[in-house]
């Protein structure tokens, strides 16, 4: 009984001072234990499965991913390589939608690091575009020049006109066809 008092923490010597036993003390640590680890399994999972990279970088996210995943692991609750992408794809957020979209429809997952590294490349692009305007508004930008005939803003062909289609795109309204922004051209 000596050697299993002193060989616990202050806080557990609580429960088992009242032993009567040394098997009665060492089921009281057991059970005490394993409820603390079934608590802690739970909360652990539960983060994981709620983390959301925000405005962390891909890098500190995915550190963040595998120390719950090695935690978990660490009381008895490995969490498999499937589990790891599946998790780390759901906690990316609305700027890797598509990101997400090709990966999920992708014959076989990458393996969570290849995850990682092609979440690494796809960071620099996202962030490379929201620094130079992005991709799509440059696209937009070049669909009207050329088209049409001068004139600042008419709409015509808006409402189903054979003449062109009509785009709106995060608030800004490009007309294509006749009447709209763009120049002389075809």
């Amino acid at each position: 009984m000596y050697w299993l008092s002193v060989s616990v923490s202050d806080s557990m010597i609580v429960h088992i001072q009242d032993a009567k036993s040394l098997k009665q003390a060492w089921d009281t640590l057991v059970k005490m234990y394993n409820t603390n680890t079934q608590a802690r399994k739970m909360q652990l999972k539960q983060e994981l499965h709620n983390l959301q990279k925000n405005k962390m970088n891909i890098n500190d996210y995915s550190t963040k991913v595998k120390n719950l995943a090695d935690a978990l692991a660490s009381i008895g609750a490995p969490v498999d390589d499937e589990d790891l992408v599946a998790v780390t794809l759901n906690g990316l957020g609305k700027d890797y939608r598509q990101f997400h979209t090709s990966i999920a429809v992708r014959e076989t997952f990458p393996n969570f690091q290849d995850l990682i590294t092609l979440l690494i490349s796809e960071e620099m692009k996202i962030v490379g575009t929201s620094n130079g305007g992005s991709q799509e508004n440059a696209f937009y930008s070049n669909t009207n020049r050329g088209r049409g005939r001068g004139g600042k803003t008419s709409f015509r062909g808006q409402h189903g006109s054979s003449h062109g289609e009509h785009h709106q795109h995060e608030g800004q309204v490009h007309g294509g066809g006749r009447g709209n922004l763009g120049g002389r051209g075809s």
